[in-house]
């Protein structure tokens, strides 16, 4: 019997709020946005229930893409975030909206009556859940749950450093130098890898991509490309990855969220893209896991890959 649960696309959004609303005790949850209605009709029924029900956003989601903001701007952003949420939310839920300038909350997580976690790929949001590479990750294993209560609990009290090990393979929680540690490691598999990233644009990791292609590795790398502001920086990464014959395509019709790397032997699955950001900076959640664990996940995760990689378009 497999460890980890592996839920894809829409099917996500039911897997969640089926776990909301068998809620006994508790749900705790950090997400980067939260919008879609039937997630937020669960929460507020489990609230309405008498169960504990505490919910964390940033209040600032664009803050990267408009780098020089004031604090006066951010803090508008943030006010009018809980404006929003508070007419979507019941009285009874507990949110939490973040406002710390320095630390993006980024994570997708959720932890239903402190004994099953669920970590996603995108934000319970329209978007996030009608797009590619919605990936929704049930674990019931102990060390992990208690690894990401302990990163919701490290949040509130300003720690840098969490406890993220788990009973078979690694939980990982930003910012922290775990997170791309996990990461990297698996960029020095001697099998060619999957990857997806919505976002891509970290010097180390387009350096090792470039290293094992020269290598003679056929590594195949999806990002997204389709209707956002790619920066400079990303950009430029995309470039020096073509140009170095790295097999680098991109969905052509809609957005993709997906952040997903599988070296064949083990698989990460989380909300940190391949920026600096993601791997350093941002308040984040994943796990690395021995791709058995995810037992027949792992062959859903790479047909899934495979079947939006003969769709997409080479960048």
């Amino acid at each position: 019997m497999s460890d980890l649960r592996v839920t894809l696309g829409c099917a996500a959004r039911d897997a969640l709020c089926s776990a909301i609303h068998s809620a006994r005790a508790s749900v705790i949850a950090e997400f980067h946005v939260l919008g879609d209605r039937h997630v937020i009709a669960s929460l507020n029924a489990a609230a309405a229930r008498g169960v504990h029900v505490e919910v964390c956003v940033e209040g600032d989601v664009d803050r990267y893409d408009h780098p020089h903001k004031s604090p006066v701007s951010s803090d508008s952003c943030a006010e009018k975030t809980a404006e929003r949420l508070r007419k979507e939310l019941s009285s009874a839920v507990h949110l939490v909206v973040e406002t710390d300038a320095d630390v993006l909350m980024h994570a997708k997580a959720a932890v239903v009556d402190g004994d099953t976690a669920f970590i996603a790929t995108a934000n319970p949001s329209w978007s996030g859940l009608s797009s590619p590479g919605e990936v929704l990750v049930e674990d019931r294993a102990a060390a992990d749950v208690q690894a990401i209560v302990h990163s919701f609990q490290r949040d509130k009290a300003g720690e840098t450093e969490p406890q993220t090990s788990s009973a078979f393979g690694q939980v990982v929680a930003g910012p922290s130098p775990a997170v791309r540690a996990n990461v990297e490691r698996l960029l020095e598999s001697e099998h060619d890898i999957r990857l997806a990233s919505e976002d891509l644009s970290d010097p180390d990791i387009v350096e090792r991509l470039k290293m094992r292609r020269l290598d003679g590795h056929h590594d195949r790398v999806l990002v997204d490309t389709f209707a956002k502001h790619m920066s400079p920086t990303e950009t430029q990464a995309l470039n020096c990855l073509r140009l170095s014959g790295v097999l680098l395509r991109s969905p052509a019709a809609v957005p993709m969220h997906e952040k997903y790397l599988d070296d064949g032997d083990a698989i990460y699955v989380g909300s940190a893209n391949l920026t600096r950001n993601g791997l350093e900076e941002s308040r984040e959640i994943g796990i690395v896991a021995p791709s058995t664990s995810f037992g027949e996940g792992a062959a859903a995760l790479r047909a899934d890959f495979d079947r939006t990689w003969a769709l997409a378009t080479p960048y």
